[in-house]
């Protein structure tokens, strides 16, 4: 086996190893872009928090996510993608591993740490088993930025880690450089202050009063984008904060969403999901004029099921409600 066939197999394993929802690599149309399809492709991970099945136009007409959408008519859907272990830290531990959380004894996610029982491992008193999780992702588990490195990437992490502390934080873990990742595992509030404690970085402090977090965070990712100057490829693993609760949907789009006749929260979690829609389209937008965008791959998914409603599933995060 040749090492132009190793690379091949080694970036096909990535791609399943992601479990893709979606996919979009451009078709290649002239003889210059037929050259960059042997380069390394750059990889680009949005990865949803709490995004449920239901949750997207063509399958919920409620929802107006068109950015989404057109991966529908241009991609891959992965329909039969399943998370094992539906909560937020073991899923990200698999993504960034390859392996179940279970093995390495990450069976439910991080809690406060009121939760710890020491150092290493949290116990829930309403646990049945009583079994003790894990409070980090262990630093000699090797990691897809780990693994990418190897082969030349320049590793970008933006928003929500979940995964440890401190000396667990994503540079630990194969990461050149983050941005606004914390210590929690959800905001206070979408609007600026976004977080009451666990902000070691001190990320929230150039921010004010209107300012919105699904939005701050990707201008970070497009500016990184934008200015990427590299002579190798990056890639940019994008993990949302939303759409997890609360359920603070940004003012502009609330509106209309009441107006379709949506309340309190549900019309709160339209709006969210309808920002990180245009979230995406921002960063495609970014990819396109910086010329890359047929040598980028986009790999859209979520870390579970949905805080509301995954019909027709049956699965999910908690009790369902249906939109009314």
């Amino acid at each position: 086996m040749n090492l132009s066939t190793k690379k091949r197999i080694f970036f096909a394993s990535i791609f399943i190893f992601f479990g893709l929802f979606s996919c979009k690599v451009k078709e290649v149309k002239s003889e210059t872009e037929k050259e960059n399809t042997y380069k390394k492709p750059n990889i680009v991970l949005l990865f949803i928090d709490d995004y449920g099945w239901a949750d997207i136009g063509y399958r919920t007409p409620v929802f107006k996510t068109p950015n989404l959408d057109q991966f529908k008519t241009e991609s891959l859907d992965f329909t039969r993608a399943y998370i094992p272990t539906p909560t937020c830290s073991p899923s990200r531990l698999s993504i960034l591993t390859g392996k179940e959380a279970v093995r390495l004894e990450m069976s439910r996610h991080i809690p406060e740490e009121k939760d710890f029982i020491n150092e290493d491992y949290n116990i829930w008193k309403t646990d049945p088993m009583q079994r003790p999780s894990r409070n980090y992702l262990p630093l000699e588990e090797v990691t897809y930025a780990e693994k990418l490195k190897e082969y030349g990437y320049y590793n970008m992490f933006i928003g929500k880690w979940h995964l440890g502390k401190g000396k667990h934080y994503p540079e630990y873990q194969g990461f050149d450089k983050t941005f606004g990742t914390t210590d929690n595992g959800h905001p206070k509030s979408y609007y600026y202050p976004f977080f009451k404690k666990g902000d070691p970085k001190e990320f929230q402090k150039n921010y004010k009063k209107g300012d919105y977090l699904t939005d701050v965070l990707t201008d970070g990712a497009v500016d990184f984008i934008k200015n990427y100057d590299k002579a190798t490829p990056f890639m940019l693993s994008f993990w949302y904060y939303s759409v997890h609760g609360p359920s603070v949907g940004r003012k502009d789009l609330l509106q209309k969403y009441k107006e379709a006749g949506l309340k309190g929260k549900y019309a709160h979690h339209a709006a969210m999901v309808e920002a990180m829609d245009e979230s995406i389209g921002r960063v495609r937008k970014a990819i396109k004029e910086k010329g890359i965008e047929n040598n980028t791959v986009i790999i859209v998914m979520s870390d579970q099921g949905g805080a509301y409603t995954n019909a027709p599933l049956s699965g999910g995060k908690k009790r369902r409600k249906r939109f009314r």
